[in-house]
Formats: C-alpha cells, sequence, structure tokens
C-alpha cells in the first residue's frame, strides 16, 4: 500500500497519524549470501545497483515495471520539483524519456497488456487528487478523472477491464469507484468503511478486497471482501490490526496484510504509541484470518513473488523482509542503503520473472536487489 498526497518527501500513512521517517544507513558492512524465504539473495559486496532517475541527489517515489519486466516507470512526486514519470530501459539500465504530469506523482499502477500508465498526481495545495492515464506507447497522457477529497490507494484489475480507486468522498467517508479502462468512464460508487487505507484484486477479478481499520477501535480492524460483479460488500474478515496493506498469493489462495496499530491522539502527530505491526494470512475460501507474524517496523508496500512461496515487505526502516508462505517464518532482513548513502525508501516492485526487486528510493534513485531461485 502506498498513501498518496503531502507536500514533502517520505510522508506514510499510519493510522490515523503521517509519519516524516529520514533514517541514515551505512552499508559497508553488509556481505554475504542467506536465505530470503524461498529465494537467495545474491551478494554484493559494495551495496546494491542503484539507477540514477530523477534530478540530482533526488530519487522517485513510485515504481511500476511493464508486463514483460522489461521496463521500470519511476515517478518523482516532489511537491517543490516539476513531477513526471521516467522510462527506465532494465536491460541497459538507462533512464529513457520523461513524461510530464505536474507536480506530486505519489502512485503508478500498469494495465496487464502493457499499454497504459496511470499516475496518482496530488494537488499539494489541498487534498485533492487526480489519475491521469497515460499511452505508454505515445508519452501521451489523456484526460484526468478527479477526486476532490483525495485518493489512498488505486489498482487494475488482473482482466485488464477496471481500475479501481480507493478515495474519500468527503472528510469521514470513502468509496471505491470503479473506472472503466478502455471507456474511461466512473461507475457506481462503492462505500467502505471510513479508515479504509488499501485495496487488493484477486487474480480472477472477481472479487475486491478493502482494508480497514481504526487504531482507536481495535473491533473495526477487518478486510472488506466487495463483489465486483454486483458492487455487493460481504462478510469482513476481522484482523489482528490497523490494516495499512495488501497482497494477493498469485494462485488467489490467500491475501497477505500488513497491520499497524500505532496511535496519535493529537493531529500534529506528537506523543503516539507505536505498534504493533503485523503481517496476517487471510484463508479467502474460510473467510478467516490466521495468526499475526508481529514485524519490528512500520510496512510501506507488500508484494509477492511471481512463484508465491515468498511474501516481501518494505519496511519503515529501509529494509525488505522476506517471508515464508510456506512456513510462515521471516527471513533475514535485507538492506537497501547504498554505502554512506541517506535512504528514503517509498515503493517497490518485484520483477515479473521473480529475478530482481526494485525499490523506489527518495534520495537516490531506483535500488536494485537482485534475486535468485
Amino acid at each position: 500500500m502506498r498513501f498518496s498526497g503531502g507536500c514533502g518527501r517520505r510522508f506514510a500513512w499510519r493510522g490515523s497519524r503521517w509519519t516524516w521517517t529520514v533514517i541514515a544507513a551505512s552499508f559497508a558492512a553488509m556481505g554475504g549470501l542467506w536465505w530470503a524465504g524461498a529465494h537467495v539473495v545474491v551478494p554484493y559486496w559494495s551495496g546494491p545497483r542503484v539507477i540514477t532517475v530523477g534530478p540530482s541527489g533526488s530519487g522517485p517515489d513510485a515504481v511500476a515495471i511493464s508486463p514483460d519486466g522489461k521496463t521500470l516507470y519511476a515517478a518523482d512526486g516532489d511537491c517543490v520539483s516539476p513531477g513526471r514519470v521516467t522510462s527506465v530501459n532494465l536491460a541497459t539500465g538507462q533512464a529513457g524519456k520523461h513524461i510530464d504530469l505536474g507536480r506530486g506523482v505519489w502512485n503508478l499502477a500498469i494495465t496487464p497488456d502493457g499499454r497504459t500508465l496511470y499516475a496518482l498526481v496530488s494537488d499539494c495545495r489541498s487534498a485533492a487528487a487526480k489519475i491521469v492515464p497515460v499511452t505508454i506507447a505515445t508519452g501521451r497522457a489523456g484526460s484526468p478523472l478527479r477526486f476532490p477529497y483525495g485518493v489512498t490507494d488505486m489498482a487494475v484489475s488482473p482482466d485488464g477491464a477496471t481500475l479501481y480507486v480507493l478515495a474519500s468522498t468527503s472528510a469521514r467517508s470513502m468509496a471505491v469507484a470503479p473506472v472503466g479502462v478502455a471507456s474511461g468512464d466512473e461507475g457506481k460508487a462503492i462505500p467502505v468503511p471510513a479508515d479504509s487505507q488499501a485495496l487488493a484484486i484477486s487474480p480472477d477479478s472477481r472479487t475486491l478486497y478493502v482494508g480497514a481499520g481504526d487504531p482507536r477501535d481495535h473491533r473495526a480492524d477487518e478486510v472488506v471482501p466487495v463483489d465486483t460483479a454486483s458492487g455487493r460488500v460481504g462478510t469482513p474478515v476481522p484482523m489482528p490490526d490497523n490494516v495499512t496493506g495488501l497482497a494477493f498469493a498469485p494462485d488467489g489462495s490467500a491475501l497477505y496484510a500488513t497491520g499497524d496499530d500505532t496511535y496519535c491522539p493529537d493531529p500534529d502527530g506528537d506523543h503516539c504509541a507505536s505498534g504493533p505491526y503485523s503481517l496476517t494470512a487471510v484463508d479467502v475460501a474460510a473467510g478467516t484470518a490466521g495468526k499475526p507474524l508481529r514485524l519490528s517496523a512500520p510496512a510501506m508496500g507488500i508484494a509477492a513473488a511471481p512463484d508465491g512461496r515468498t511474501i516481501y515487505i518494505l519496511n519503515e526502516d529501509n529494509t525488505i523482509t522476506p517471508v515464508s508462505t510456506v512456513t510462515g517464518g521471516a527471513g533475514r532482513p535485507i538492506a537497501t542503503a547504498a554505502p554512506l548513502s541517506d535512504d528514503g525508501d517509498a515503493d517497490f516492485v518485484i520483477a515479473p520473472g521473480g529475478h530482481a526487486i526494485y525499490v523506489a528510493d527518495q534520495f537516490q534513485g531506483v535500488v536494485v536487489i537482485p534475486l535468485a531461485s
């Protein structure tokens, strides 16, 4: 899950608070080889490779990868410098054309056919946001979809027919807006809990799941299933913590949710009670949640490896935690900082072939973490 909005860098939504975290990390002592669930992280002795995108000394806030794994798209979302999306040839590691979209590009989603890229652009002066469709072949931006109260998350259905947008409809209400990919038309909004923060779509595109929660009332922590054909909301699955991110297993049998019960009683984000943090597997067929795996840091994002054997969690402390879906155990965290550089991870994607992880680092560029089966 990626929260979209704000006028600074490294803002992340955690329950009812804004969090600003900039952590300096040294990677000079890293090295060796370790297991990462069902994968092995390839050793690097001088830090991971970094692909430079964006202005000097800066990096992207969001990344997306083409279905064929050949091209990466990186978004600069700074509200100070111009917002743009940069294409990267992954065979050469060279940055290509820039697509200018205005300031505040915070999230990206790409259609399964690789033809359309959606960019979430914040107003930067208010809660308002817009989603801009970009035709990848031409690099041209189409007519934006506008959301006056802001957008929290978005995802394209695996069948490529619909873009789902999790948006606020007022200061105290939220809904999921289905948008036809071919037509660009917005369908009937589906009301969801006001504290919803993440969404995921089943591999067969039949069910949309919305992650919600209120750190002041744990009875509200839940995952809500929605039938995409009818828009009907099913029976919520109670969760142990406030749901912040969702990812499906490739076979659709399980849904994985990151949780964070950090609570800040004042709007300035001071005097916060931190954690706990968790990863919980939901049995989709049974509609039940398993025992949570406790995590050491808040999650910035979650994704499943293409073979389904490992779940990767991007942490706020600038590491990636691999979790085996076979044993349910967490492997050794993977550091993402290059030597002697400040690190500010914001987003990540896994290559379709499962051979690498690409991390959007706000102060370096795109950090490449190689994986080997």
